[in-house]
């Protein structure tokens, strides 16, 4: 299928905001405000920050767990971000999700980044990390039997690797979303999609280049796709987007496992790209597929389905998002510019805003689209479009 149009829109304007040259910091900074802009969020999540022995000291990680659930299944998740950025901060609203629409306790792990720790530290970390939440599993709440890992991007690569070095090692499922699991590939979806489509072709051998010298040499160690022995391997989920230039990867890896007699499952989602599954608000169909994610992992575990929101939590929801709407039109309208003859904001366009942006807040706290049948991609108007449209007039303004 084409793009959706909510992804087509955002890679234009990452088109327009895009510039030469950026430094590591600045790309660092750029996805945490990328993903705090998305407004990912779990209702009724509770978290705790935790310090866990590292193999170079101690390593900063962060508890999700939801709000009056018992000892249940658990994740160990490793963020995305090519082994170069990325923290906890920047996948904190994407461990909230999966924890509450999985009724899962979540692990988010703060691994070290290249350069400054070239590879294998982060692989070294992962593994370690797995050894200790293994191990403290019941402290943590989470039944030791049903300890799940994974993670996006190059975190699911190192989620696969991992596995592949604990084979028979106590972890009862795996979970990859678009995951990186050859660097060096040359796939046809790695030539298709190799500019434009928010992850590069370039940004992807530049990350491997900080990787350091032992990342040089394709090796299975970072390329989890290069192992010649895949038997004996957890079950798989495996998530993949249409446009996403890694996709072919993890269809390959699905296939191989199940020749080596393994357990995979392979989703490939229509018109989406790579890290869809983080753009929250600005792709509205992304909440519900990242939360379904969580759901048929957490079936694979053997959660217990989540409770469907009541009539009178729904109604409690409506009242709290309508609130919020209330305030930020206040404030917004607080600092709009005097509007110009090409910003014209009609009485009809500004319901279809506060009707999108009352969709995507419900579906941030419910998981699911709160008005039946009706598809969240189809509205005229998003957050994202809220958000362009106060930056284009900041920006007539200032000049």
């Amino acid at each position: 299928m084409p793009l959706d149009p909510h992804v087509s829109r955002f890679l234009d304007m990452m088109a327009l905001g895009a510039s030469g040259g950026i430094t590591l910091a600045a790309r660092r900074e750029g996805l945490r405000g990328l993903t705090r802009l998305a407004g990912l969020s779990g209702e009724g999540v509770a978290t705790r920050e935790l310090s866990l022995p590292g193999p170079a000291g101690a390593l900063s990680a962060r508890l999700y767990a939801p709000e009056g659930m018992q000892d249940g299944p658990g994740l160990l998740y490793l963020h995305g971000g090519g082994l170069v950025t990325g923290d906890l901060d920047s996948h904190d609203g994407i461990c909230r999700v999966l924890a509450e629409a999985g009724s899962l306790r979540v692990v988010a792990l703060d691994y070290r980044l290249a350069p400054e720790h070239p590879f294998p530290a982060a692989l070294d970390d992962a593994l370690a990390a797995t050894a200790w939440v293994a191990a403290n599993a019941k402290d943590l709440g989470i039944d030791p039997d049903r300890l799940g890992i994974g993670g996006d991007s190059a975190g699911a690569g190192l989620a696969a690797r991992v596995c592949q070095e604990r084979r028979g090692g106590g972890i009862a499922a795996q979970l990859l979303i678009c995951p990186v699991l050859d660097v060096q590939g040359t796939s046809a979806s790695r030539r298709d999609f190799a500019r434009g489509y928010f992850l590069d072709e370039a940004t992807i051998r530049g990350d491997l280049a900080a990787c350091g010298p032992e990342a040089a040499a394709p090796s299975a160690r970072l390329s989890p796709l290069r192992e010649a022995d895949l038997a004996g391997l957890p079950p798989a989920q495996i998530h993949t987007a249409e446009y996403d230039p890694v996709r072919d990867e993890g269809g390959a890896y699905a296939e191989r496992l199940t020749r080596a007699g393994g357990e995979a499952a392979h989703t490939c989602h229509p018109g989406m790209i790579h890290f869809f599954y983080g753009l929250g608000r600005l792709v509205p169909r992304s909440r519900p597929i990242l939360s379904g994610i969580a759901r048929d992992f957490a079936a694979l575990l053997g959660a217990a389905s989540p409770s469907p929101v009541s009539e009178e939590r729904a109604m409690s929801l409506r009242t709290t998002v309508f609130a919020e709407i209330a305030a930020i039109a206040a404030e917004q309208e607080k600092r709009m510019p005097p509007i110009t003859d090409d910003l014209v904001m009609l009485d009809t366009e500004f319901d279809s805003l506060c009707f999108a942006l009352l969709v995507a807040r419900m579906e941030d706290l419910t998981g699911a689209d709160p008005f039946g049948e009706m598809d969240a991609s189809d509205l005229p108007v998003t957050v994202g479009d809220l958000v362009a449209l106060y930056d284009r007039a900041a920006i007539r303004q200032a000049a």
